[in-house]
């Protein structure tokens, strides 16, 4: 880094006691953003004020030119670099959050609809338990109709599951109906 006075050296230490202790990744990526930001000012602040005092070194001896040797090297070049693979990395750790979070966003759907579906079937299985064994043949139509009215109207998403495993093709359906 460039000059390091306390004031920075205090900010620095902030700065890596929050990286340490915070779970947000897009609090971290802005924190590193701003200390690459200023490690950079400061050190194009550096190179600028060695090439005014190589200037002004030169205008006090107007003979002495430097060498290839003693010029200074292209730090912002390298720095710019750094910057970009940088960005790119956080640019990427972002993607990758974002995908992660749809991925357990549809893993929570999932879950749920597998737990209504449970729910569900505990009714089904409850209904049938209670009629099946005590109902007689010709009543079974009944109870079947009843069971799907009950069915309709506490889940009506589930309709065309059911007629799906029935084999039903409710494009079929809806052709003959009309």
């Amino acid at each position: 880094m460039g000059r390091i006075t306390k004031y920075s050296d205090l900010a620095l230490k902030a700065a890596a006691e929050m990286l340490e202790s915070s779970r947000n990744q897009s609090l971290k990526a802005s924190v590193i953003k701003t200390v690459l930001g200023y490690d950079l000012r400061q050190r194009e602040l550096a190179v600028s004020n060695k090439g005014e005092r190589r200037k002004r070194a030169e205008r006090k001896e107007p003979g002495k030119s430097r060498s290839e040797d003693q010029k200074p090297p292209s730090a912002a070049n390298s720095l710019d670099k750094d910057w970009s693979d940088v960005k790119a990395k956080l640019e990427k750790e972002a993607k990758l959050e974002q995908n992660f979070k749809e991925a357990k966003e549809e893993a929570d759907t999932a879950l749920k609809k597998v737990a209504q579906l449970e729910e569900y079937f505990k009714v089904t299985h409850q209904l049938i338990k209670r009629v099946a064994p005590s109902a007689a043949a010709e009543k079974w139509s009944g109870y079947a109709a009843e069971s799907f009215e009950k069915l309709k109207s506490t889940a009506p998403e589930l309709l065309p599951h059911l007629f799906e495993s029935m084999g039903f093709n409710l494009e079929e359906l809806v052709l003959m109906g009309q």
